[in-house]
């Protein structure tokens, strides 16, 4: 329960509660993930200091079942659109991992990941189109978000399922977004269901 309240706290840093409905936070045990982020820490001499945690959106809800299973993908052909290479993609804020989800201001149904995350200690700049030879990211010298190329530098803890409900108080610029619209619609029997 601890953990989970962490992961709540962590949520609510940066959106706002009036705007999430039915929060469900499940704890992920991906033992294989955990395994190869740990070796990849101790081979990495053991700093702390440069772990981190970031958000995942998934584009739907297969997505978000493989990634429960599997981890993160950072496979060269999964991410073809990627603004800073082809990889696996974190933002270190939930509100703009959220802001993902769609372009048009509509809520919905909606799952973020809470991921550990280890970049290496010099990253590269991202560049549409390319794969990275190391973890990119949008300012390397002050990340919003990151591209991974390695998936033992990612490790999800958490699932966050809920229901973004717009207050209408704010006029919401449009983002890349949209692409995770089907996630909305096709998996509320999914998100119902712990």
């Amino acid at each position: 329960d601890e953990a989970k309240t962490l992961a709540e706290c962590l949520l609510f840093e940066c959106l706002p509660p009036d705007n999430v409905q039915d929060l469900s936070v499940s704890l992920l045990n991906n033992e294989i993930s955990k395994i190869r982020f740990l070796n990849l820490l101790r081979f990495e001499g053991n700093d702390v200091s440069r772990m981190s945690y970031a958000w995942h959106l998934p584009g739907s809800a297969a997505a978000a079942a493989a990634i429960e299973e599997e981890g993160i993908c950072c496979d060269d052909g999964h991410c073809g659109r990627g603004r800073y290479g082809r990889g696996g993609y974190v933002a270190t804020s939930a509100a703009k991992a959220n802001a993902y989800a769609d372009s048009d201001c509509n809520g919905g149904l909606r799952c973020l990941f809470l991921v550990l995350i280890l970049p290496e200690e010099e990253l590269q700049q991202g560049i549409r189109g390319t794969r990275p030879k190391a973890t990119a990211a949008d300012l390397p010298s002050c990340p919003t978000e990151y591209c991974f190329v390695n998936p033992s530098r990612l490790h999800c803890v958490c699932r966050l399922d809920y229901c973004w409900v717009p207050t209408g108080r704010r006029s919401k610029v449009t983002t890349a977004g949209g692409h995770c619209r089907a996630w909305r619609t096709s998996s509320k029997a999914h998100i119902a269901s712990p």
